[in-house]
């Protein structure tokens, strides 16, 4: 029988559970049992690695033996990511969790938010540094800092990270709590002394949906954070980085780099520079000898006035690896769109999908980002040399490398539903 035929019955049988008043005590309740539990453990964990995590909570809470038999899925979809703020309070519930006995080791990512706008790690003395040009050589014997180290210690496969910035300004001289460009600089020292590899790391804002830029305060980093032997170790094992961020000068822009430049093994970059002036310094960067050439995916966002020269020999270093490229509101200082867009078509052996949104260069000018009524949007399937190549667009009509581009290597109509079949349903538009 289908799994999937097994798996609808079962939520409609807990669902009719929860929604039935049970009338007994609580002893009872523990003792009951269900049929459920004559099936095979076996069957029991899979069909309970298909669920989702609310019915996986419900089939947990059916009985005792229910409870157990799940006991390593709901580690694996309810403990993957641990959300912390870094307070003391929320250490010591992390400290309950790494103690319990199977669950620690299913944590695979440490998710940095806090949950009253930018401020962190309340309950701890953070002890600074002023006169070492806030290099925070204070993290290294702060109370927080110490903790924090000796529970990653016991989450072993804990290899990604992720802070959650704020678009708000982070100002002050902060002794009971931490911002999240601070939370950045404890994961760097953390990620130097551990001596683990590191799977991903992530700078965001919070809520996604709302677009908004998040802030990193330029004034705790410093290029020394970069000399440790211990940290580029650890960064080249990093495979996917992402900093969504208001990259507004080149202290930020040599942050980025120096970041990106020591992950050697990087397969996946994303960067969103939210229009900020550090756009051009990074991508001149990244384009003169970066270590950056086993790229698979590259997304790129909000970056105005960048040189197409740097962008090209960006794409060029990872041309053998690139499968994804997505290139969201960029504008260039020069005219390079047709070569570059050409020369991803016929130089990219294993490109598979590319996303131009709202494309521009110093001729179309910025007026034509948001044109504010015509432009064309959608998706085709385009002939590259190394095979077809899916290209999602939208931007003006009048753009003439975007309209080359569709033009010049359209797949003929016969052609069109043979492809159909090898390619998945297509995603909407952003």
């Amino acid at each position: 029988m289908p799994l999937a035929k097994l798996i609808l019955p079962l939520k409609g049988k807990l669902a009719r559970k929860k929604e039935r008043d049970i009338s007994c005590s609580s002893e009872h309740k523990h003792n009951q049992t269900s049929q459920l539990c004559d099936l095979p453990a076996e069957m029991i964990d899979l069909i309970a690695s298909f669920l989702e995590r609310h019915d996986l909570c419900m089939l947990r809470l059916t009985c005792s033996a229910l409870r157990s038999t799940s006991k390593y899925q709901f580690g694996r979809i309810g403990l993957h990511t641990l959300r912390t703020d870094l307070s003391k309070a929320n250490m010591s519930a992390m400290a309950e969790l790494a103690n319990a006995c199977g669950y620690n080791h299913h944590v695979k990512r440490l998710y940095i938010c806090g949950s009253s706008g930018c401020y962190l790690g309340y309950g701890f003395s953070w002890i600074r540094d002023f006169w070492s040009n806030r290099y925070l050589i204070w993290l290294l014997t702060s109370e927080g800092f110490l903790r924090l180290r000796a529970l990653l210690e016991k989450f072993p496969n804990c290899q990604s990270f992720h802070v959650s910035l704020s678009e708000e300004p982070e100002e002050g001289a902060w002794k009971d709590c931490i911002s999240p460009s601070d939370a950045i600089v404890v994961l760097l020292n953390l990620m130097s002394c551990m001596a683990r590899p590191v799977k991903s790391f992530t700078c965001s804002h919070s809520d996604p949906k709302e677009q908004l830029p998040g802030i990193i305060s330029s004034k705790n980093f410093s290029s020394r954070h970069f000399d440790d032997a211990r940290l580029s170790i650890t960064l080249s094992t990093l495979t996917e980085l992402a900093i969504l961020a208001y990259i507004k000068n080149d202290a930020l822009a040599n942050f980025v780099c120096n970041f990106a430049s020591q992950a050697s093994n990087l397969k996946k970059l994303e960067l969103d520079f939210a229009a900020g002036s550090g756009a051009p310094t990074v991508m001149q960067q990244l384009g003169s000898g970066s270590s950056l050439v086993k790229l698979e995916e590259l997304k790129l966002s909000n970056a105005l006035g960048i040189s197409g020269h740097d962008l090209y020999k960006v794409l060029l270093e990872n041309c053998a690896s690139l499968r994804i490229l997505s290139l969201k509101v960029i504008c260039l200082d020069d005219e390079l769109w047709e070569t570059i867009l050409d020369s991803l078509m016929r130089d990219f052996p294993v490109l598979e999908e590319m996303t131009l949104l709202w494309i521009a260069d110093r001729v179309s000018g910025l007026r034509e980002l948001y044109p504010g009524s015509m432009y064309i949007e959608g998706f085709q399937d385009l002939r590259g040399r190394h095979g077809p190549i899916r290209v999602f667009y939208a931007g003006p009509p009048v753009h003439e490398a975007l309209s080359s581009l569709l033009q010049r290597y359209r797949i003929p109509a016969q052609q069109t539903s043979r492809l159909a079949a090898q390619w998945p349903s297509s995603r909407p538009m952003i």
